[in-house]
């Protein structure tokens, strides 16, 4: 009777895919930034922009 001999299970890449494939997901949560609203332009110029859009539907 003839020993069997281990099956050759791969080498470094395979090894590598064997581990991202069992890798577990790792969810984060959102990142919460503190960057601080700024009102860039005034609500008349909101409105012109909003006028001479090609809708040009006013607010």
């Amino acid at each position: 009777m003839e020993e069997e001999k281990p099956k050759h299970k791969g080498g470094r890449r395979q090894k590598k895919k064997r581990e991202i494939k069992n890798a577990p997901v790792v969810h984060h949560t959102p990142l919460k930034r503190n960057i601080p609203v700024y009102d860039v332009i005034i609500g008349e110029q909101v409105e012109r922009v909003h006028c001479t859009s090609p809708t040009g539907v006013a607010l």
